[in-house]
């Protein structure tokens, strides 16, 4: 887990993080000569659905529903491999209750 946050390990993201504001910013950009009314809320879920997928899957998917529906299918392949203990949370490891009879 260390690895995984480590300041050398989040300065790589740097220059996905820089394209995806990039690409946000023209975004808001191009709806600036309508006029028309921006959802920041939708940007910012769409920013950061992107910095996320780029960096936990390595590939960018067309929004935040792609992503999510990827999340969701891996979770599901993860969910079949019992021995990780994301399947059943009573046979994980370390989670205070003994599977004993009462």
């Amino acid at each position: 887990m260390v690895q995984l946050l480590s300041l050398k390990r989040i300065c790589s993201f740097q220059p996905i993080i820089e394209e995806e504001i990039a690409a946000t910013i023209k975004l808001i950009s191009r709806s600036c000569p309508t006029s028309s009314v921006i959802d920041l809320r939708l940007v910012l879920q769409l920013l950061f659905g992107g910095i996320m997928s780029r960096v936990a899957l390595g590939k960018k998917y067309g929004g935040l529903r792609e992503f999510l529906e990827a999340l969701k299918e891996m979770g599901e392949l993860l969910g079949h491999v019992r021995w990780i203990g994301i399947h059943n949370n009573d046979n994980r490891v370390g989670n205070g209750r003994t599977n004993e009879a009462s």
